[in-house]
């Protein structure tokens, strides 16, 4: 039985990290292609390798946690390192000025192309692995603290603080103009008060797990090789199609994460009020979502609600093309009539990822005896990543063919088409999550260790 306070300290850190990487999502691209004027396809090369990064890392990492064992637990460790690595590693992402100097034309001096498109790369991919060294542990933690029947609000309280950070982070990824000087990219004061203070909320907030949250009794590491504990995960194939679900509909959400402001900002030309208005709408469809959804899976199951979500963004994403249209009405009104509904069905998939990643763990143990969570959450990092990689990669492509100009700021048709194009992969994820059974019936798996 895990009591509410130790839920709440588990679940509250997320949002520093949340809130670090979801500026580093919305502000990243942002930043280099709007600001920096980095080549829009080599923002997408160094997302992609930062995606592949923390894919490998997921699988390695989720796995030697599995093995750890020492004084602090077998996750807590990661935790205690992670954390401030996440941190230091979050901030210098955004000071390439103190490494390479300025350049009088910056689109024109491929140099300077050269050396910022290295420096992305580089700080990018380190903030990635440490995501992934601290997260992994993090996540494969839940079911080793947390029954069943707990898990749902477990998931929710961890993806309401979760989405107010992802929430925070995006509001000043929206108004990241006051943050940075355009062209040079250098923080203004606000900006460097504001970097300073989120990396060091990423650092914080997991306290409160690393001090007051233990692991039921009884659970041993496994002594298996990373080749042997992999092809076991891969015999399951519950989690093989898990995994496919995730990597596509994952392809579609990296996309959204990474053009949304610069659509809002760049093509659609809102202003400083309208951008808080329409963060703080999608904020509260965040902020409410998870916990009606953790009422609602208990009455329709996962797979319903999931399958629902899916449906609807894939529904609504192609609406992208026509936002902004003066026939739809103001501006302001389309963006939030576009955002409660992407937000809720956005905040339903993150939530049912963790839950039913932390359910497959569990029927595995059930079933087989050895807790290895772990590597199940670890492994899923890997294809879900390729899949984010191939989405940024293939984002970064689309926005340098549409571009109308570099700017700044950018004019680009990419802004709105991305839409209609990404939505089809919510579509795949749907047809395969139809043959998946994501609702396991634990009270069977559990009468054999009853009698």
């Amino acid at each position: 039985m895990l009591s509410y306070p130790r839920r709440i300290s588990y679940g509250i850190g997320r949002t520093g990290s949340s809130l670090l990487l979801t500026f580093v999502d919305f502000a990243g691209l942002n930043i280099y292609y709007s600001f920096f004027l980095l080549n829009p396809l080599y923002a997408g090369m160094a997302s992609a390798f930062g995606f592949i990064v923390i894919g490998l890392s997921h699988w390695y990492l989720g796995f030697r946690s599995d093995r750890t064992e020492s004084r602090f637990g077998r996750r807590r460790p990661y935790i205690i390192i992670g954390a401030p690595a996440l941190a230091i590693t979050g901030f210098l992402i955004f000071v390439p000025h103190w490494i390479i100097p300025p350049s009088p034309d910056p689109i024109n001096d491929p140099t300077w192309q050269f050396l910022t498109f290295g420096y992305y790369l580089l700080t990018l991919a380190l903030f990635k692995f440490f995501y992934a060294f601290l997260i992994t542990a993090y996540q494969a933690w839940l079911p080793e603290i947390a029954d069943p029947d707990e898990r749902p609000n477990v998931g929710a309280i961890q993806n309401t603080a979760n989405w107010i950070g992802t929430g925070i982070g995006i509001v000043l990824g929206f108004v990241s103009g006051i943050l940075f000087v355009p062209i040079s990219g250098i923080p203004t004061t606000i900006g460097f008060i504001v970097l300073v203070t989120i990396s060091l909320l990423c650092f914080l907030l997991f306290l409160p797990a690393i001090f007051f949250v233990r692991s039921r009794p009884g659970i041993k590491p496994i002594d298996r090789s990373i080749v042997e504990e992999t092809k076991t995960a891969l015999k399951n194939p519950n989690y093989v199609k898990w995994i496919l679900v995730v990597g596509f509909w994952s392809l579609t959400l990296s996309t959204i994460t990474a053009i949304i402001v610069p659509m809002l900002q760049n093509g659609l030309l809102l202003g400083f009020t309208q951008l808080i208005l329409a963060a703080g709408i999608f904020l509260i469809a965040l902020m409410i979502v998870p916990f009606i959804l953790a009422r609602l899976v208990k009455r329709f199951g996962k797979k319903r609600i999931l399958m629902a979500a899916l449906i609807i963004l894939a529904l609504i994403l192609p609406f992208t093309a026509i936002l902004g249209l003066p026939a739809f009405g103001p501006v302001t009104f389309q963006v939030i009539a576009f955002g409660i509904p992407l937000g809720s069905c956005v905040a339903a998939l993150y939530l049912m990822r963790y839950v039913v990643i932390a359910d497959i763990a569990h029927k595995d143990e059930l079933e087989s005896g050895q807790a290895r969570a772990g590597m199940y959450e670890g492994f899923q990092g890997v294809p879900l990543n390729v899949f984010q990689a191939i989405g940024a990669t293939f984002l970064g492509w689309f926005l340098l063919v549409l571009q109308v100009s570099p700017g700044p700021p950018p004019v680009n048709f990419g802004f709105f088409w991305w839409g209609p194009v990404f939505a089809i992969f919510l579509v795949i994820a749907a047809v395969i999550l139809h043959y998946t059974n994501i609702d396991p019936d634990f009270s069977d798996l559990e009468k054999p260790l009853n009698k």
